[in-house]
């Protein structure tokens, strides 16, 4: 998406049409920030320490990078989903889960994200 136009045209070789719809697609895509802490988190420990198999409250925080309120405001339009039979909205999922277990923790939906940012 950051790529230099000359390079760009070089790789992606596709019509003046197509190449707008790429980069409609490609503007609309979010910078997004995740920060994710405890209820045993300090300012010396920003997780906190806990025993294994001892519950813990975990808060995570999902925010949009968007200072300009005009480009904010095209995520309350409809995603690009060419083959989805209806119109779409942007919806987001915050998946927690341990790499040394394999296991799934926790999952949530956001799908009113784009009203929050």
């Amino acid at each position: 998406m950051n790529m230099d136009d000359e390079l760009r045209d070089k790789l992606v070789q596709v019509s003046e049409e197509q190449m707008e719809r790429l980069a409609g697609v490609c503007n609309r895509y979010p910078i997004v920030e995740i920060r994710c802490n405890t209820d045993r988190a300090s300012d010396k420990d920003p997780i906190g320490i806990f025993a294994p198999g001892e519950g813990v409250n975990l808060m995570v925080t999902v925010s949009r990078d968007e200072e300009d309120p005009e480009a904010l405001s095209m995520f309350k339009a409809p995603v690009f989903a060419q083959y989805y039979p209806q119109r779409k909205f942007e919806e987001w999922w915050v998946v927690v889960g341990s790499t040394q277990t394999g296991k799934l923790l926790a999952i949530k939906k956001i799908s009113n994200f784009r009203e929050q940012a």
